[in-house]
């Protein structure tokens, strides 16, 4: 079976989209079958070559111009005939599915729509792109959604397509080892925190959580952020709260790089306003690292406060602040946290992710064979 991998890059957090791509794509290949790889734009968070040797790889479109869509679209029109892709399988965070739309209306081709958050700002609209998308979910063989709390809330905003999702959730775990390829040296003790520099992942409660607990607790600490987004106003905020010295803006960083800072981080944070699911706090817990997380979304699906993390009220910077006091002043709370995330992490594992989405791809082409 040739299946086409589109993982949509343009509202991923860089982390979110190397993991797919680097635990999906060997285990794919490992399973006998080929993989195309289509991806938007060159990246350096993008996973390692050695990752992708013996994928094909398409890059789409040029991102800055505006003639992107209709140029990606007829990219993969030619790759798909190329290629003789069986199944396509889409992995749609944010609102670029514009290309493959274009392309489904000429090519028939057999797909799984994999949804890794939940499109509000479509739904509240309803304008043209919620109807694109109502389309392609009509259209797909096969729907998957990663968290229960994802699968509610399309079942509110497209009724009609919800007999055929499925729930499979991210995995967690080491596609390989990781190195010490970090952007900079590491800064002694730090806390870490991953993903898109934005108000909706709480960047701004986190700062100013930050700054509390270093003004209440006097510890030589740093935090490292390791995502894009606005920078700018971000650092604006930093010189604010005279962060300068204790707050690392390390950008989109490789897939190793950020697999190696968990390891070595002293416990991750989540600030996040909404969460479908929260694969780096995933990612940290099967690190072994004790992790602080909002109670929002697919994050209470893994996260249990008190067990294996410390949760707090989405917004709260005070309760905030108080579960990262709790884990900065209290290792041994941080080991029992830490243990007990590993092996919540090892139900997560993505052999048996990687099985289920081989079956849903399987089930696509051959219902697609059967109606023919």
């Amino acid at each position: 079976m040739k299946v086409a991998l589109l993982i949509e890059d343009s509202g991923f957090s860089g982390h979110t989209y190397s993991v797919i791509a680097a635990h999906l794509i060997p285990r794919l290949r490992r399973s006998g079958h080929e993989v195309v790889l289509f991806r938007s734009r060159r990246d350096p968070r993008h996973p390692s070559k050695s990752l992708l040797r013996g994928c094909v790889c398409y890059t789409l479109g040029r991102r800055s111009a505006f003639y992107h869509r209709p140029l990606a679209a007829f990219q993969m029109f030619w790759a798909f005939r190329k290629e003789r892709v069986d199944v396509a399988h889409l992995h749609f965070h944010g609102m670029d599915f514009w290309g493959f739309f274009l392309l489904r209306l000429f090519v028939p081709v057999p797909y799984v729509l994999t949804f890794h958050s939940y499109p509000a700002g479509l739904v509240q609209r309803r304008g043209r792109e919620f109807w694109i998308l109502n389309f392609l979910m009509k259209k797909a063989s096969r729907i998957t959604v990663v968290s229960r709390f994802l699968e509610e809330s399309l079942r509110n905003a497209y009724p009609e397509a919800l007999a055929k999702v499925r729930v499979i959730p991210n995995g967690a775990g080491r596609a390989f080892q990781a190195g010490p390829q970090a952007p900079g040296p590491l800064p002694g003790r730090f806390v870490l925190s991953v993903g898109v520099l934005c108000f909706e992942k709480g960047l701004d409660l986190l700062l100013l959580a930050f700054h509390d607990l270093l003004r209440d607790t006097g510890e030589d600490l740093r935090l490292v952020l390791c995502g894009e987004g606005l920078q700018e106003i971000f650092q604006d905020l930093i010189r604010r709260l005279g962060l300068e010295s204790r707050v690392l803006l390390w950008g989109s960083c490789p897939y190793e790089a950020v697999l190696s800072l968990m390891g070595t981080c002293l416990f991750y944070v989540s600030a996040s306003r909404s969460e479908s699911f929260g694969m780096a706090i995933l990612e940290a817990m099967a690190a072994g690292r004790a992790v602080v997380a909002p109670r929002v979304g697919g994050v209470f699906e893994f996260v249990r406060h008190e067990e294996n993390g410390l949760l707090f009220d989405p917004g709260d910077a005070a309760g905030l602040k108080a579960s990262m006091e709790r884990l900065l002043r209290d290792a041994s709370l941080r080991d029992c946290l830490g243990a007990e995330a590993s092996r919540t992490a090892l139900g997560f594992d993505w052999s048996e992710i990687s099985r289920a989405y081989e079956q849903v791809q399987a089930e696509a082409l051959q219902e697609s064979i059967g109606s023919k």
